[in-house]
């Protein structure tokens, strides 16, 4: 198998990214933005608006009819 048929080639020279929540001395506002921007984006919006369409088709109505 030559290297030009895998996928996912790894840069070897390329160094290892520590994550700013992880890093040291700690920096706040990069460890905020790298946990709501790369760790959670895409999960929390999605959960997000599957329960707002879930609270609109799926729940009765909060009237009571007399």
């Amino acid at each position: 198998m030559d290297k030009s048929s895998r996928t996912a080639v790894p840069d070897v020279g390329a160094p290892i990214r520590v994550p700013a929540m992880y890093s040291w001395p700690p920096r706040p506002l990069a460890a905020l933005r790298w946990l709501l921007g790369e760790y959670l984006f895409p999960w929390v919006y999605l959960f997000a608006a599957l329960a707002i369409v879930c609270w609109h088709f799926f729940t009765p109505d909060l009237q009571f009819r007399i």
